[in-house]
């Protein structure tokens, strides 16, 4: 985000966010609390669910479960990434997306014929 246009809110968030590029990953056992932090955050409405969004709170996330960055690969064996799911499913579910949807012919089923 520019810097003119940044609040305390985007400041805080931003610097929480730089935490996956190393600390996160060598402190697996936490992440429970790193990512409820963001669950919490989501909850309290939908201008803070835009913020997270315009922030690629997404797309992050996803990378992070993918073991795919920003930073190095999770050192826990069994990171519990419910939260991180939680999180990316409350923003998706919070987008409007009618404008990309396409209708398609159904799909005649092949054996039908069995039942």
């Amino acid at each position: 985000m520019s810097g003119g246009n940044c609040t305390l809110s985007d400041q805080l968030l931003v610097a929480v966010l730089l935490l996956l590029n190393k600390e996160v990953s060598e402190h697996g056992r936490h992440l429970v609390q790193y990512f409820h932090l963001f669950h919490l955050y989501a909850s309290l409405g939908p201008a803070e669910k835009l913020q997270l969004l315009k922030l690629n709170v997404v797309e992050m996330f996803m990378l992070v479960a993918l073991d795919e960055g920003p930073g190095p690969a999770i050192k826990y064996q069994y990171a519990e990434l419910g939260r991180l799911y939680q999180v990316v499913s409350q923003l998706i579910r919070c987008c409007d997306v009618s404008q990309k949807q396409q209708s398609s012919q159904p799909v005649s089923i092949m054996y039908q014929h069995i039942c």
